[in-house]
This record gives C-alpha cells, sequence and structure tokens, in this order.
C-alpha cells in the first residue's frame, strides 16, 4: 500500500516520525554510531527542523510510503526541477534492501507524474557509495558537468517495465 504526501496534503507527525527513524538508522549503519552521536544534537534540533520545514513546506516536494502492516518500509521523496525531476531521497528499511523494493518505488513515482519530465537527477556525497551502487545499478549516470547523477524518462521507464508484483507480498 502506498500514501502520498506533498505541500496540499501536509505529512502527519507519525509518519515524518517514522521517516526520520529510518534516516538515522541508515546513517548510523553508513557512518556509525560514534559519528552520529557526534552530530546527534544537530540531527535532534537544527537539522531536524530543516528537514521537516523542507518535507512540508517546499511547494513541488512529494513524498511516497510504503506500507506494510501500517509501518513505513521505504519510501521516496522527489521533487520537481525545471522539466526534470529532482529525486530527493529513496529508503528502504534493512530488510528490503536488495529485495527489488527500489523498483517498487520508482514504479509509483513513475505512476504519479505520468510522464511529466525529460530526466531524473539526484545529487550524491561521494562517500556514499550505497546509494551511488542503487542509482548507477538502475542505469543512472554521473554527470561531470553539473555534479549529479541522472537518466532519461525513457531509460528509467525501461528499467522498471519488469517490476515484479512485490507489493501484494
Amino acid at each position: 500500500m502506498f500514501e502520498y504526501y506533498n505541500y496540499n496534503k501536509k505529512i502527519p507527525k507519525n509518519r515524518y516520525l517514522e521517516m526520520d527513524k529510518i534516516l538515522r538508522t541508515f546513517y548510523i549503519k553508513l557512518h556509525g554510531k560514534e559519528e552520529y552521536n557526534k552530530r546527534r544534537e544537530f540531527f535532534d534540533n537544527e537539522g531536524f527542523d530543516i528537514w521537516l520545514n523542507t518535507i512540508r513546506n517546499t511547494p513541488d516536494y512529494n513524498i511516497i510510503l510504503y506500507i506494510v502492516d501500517n509501518e513505513i518500509k521505504g519510501f521516496i521523496c522527489y521533487q520537481y526541477y525545471e522539466e526534470n525531476i529532482w529525486i530527493c531521497e529513496i529508503q528502504l528499511v534493512e530488510e528490503y534492501q536488495y529485495k527489488g523494493y527500489v523498483k517498487v518505488l520508482l514504479q509509483e513515482m513513475l505512476n504519479q507524474i505520468n510522464n511529466k519530465c525529460n530526466y531524473f537527477l539526484a545529487s550524491i556525497h561521494p562517500n556514499n557509495e550505497h546509494s551511488i551502487n542503487t542509482f548507477t545499478h538502475i542505469g543512472m549516470t554521473y554527470n561531470e558537468d553539473n555534479h549529479r547523477y541522472e537518466i532519461s524518462y525513457e531509460k528509467l521507464k525501461k528499467y522498471i517495465k519488469n517490476v515484479s508484483n512485490l507489493t501484494h507480498r
């Protein structure tokens, strides 16, 4: 099941707190508990406020939550950027990673945007090998001129064409 939120339909507190927990868990996995603890005050205060303001108050910012048993198992956030879609975040809880659910989220995003873009774009920190591997696996290439990853609408559509029916498991 999917839930959809945007500027006009604000995400409720219970859902953004679940998203925050998933993001923090991923940060700890990526950088370690010690690094997380060094930055925890920022994550708990200013960082959280900035993130929450972004996801709730940015026009054209969209959130798709993938829900199983009333819990978020993954989400994708994106916004319109010129004639393109900027993929801001894709996250899955650990037990849903590497099982094709990124395709499920991407397919649902394509369903929602209805051919309203030329390219999908993403910015990835150079040390985030997990995200780099995920985005390059789906066919995104690094554009050195713009310092971002990108894939055409048609190439992404072709990549996810054979999405298995994971949403009903």
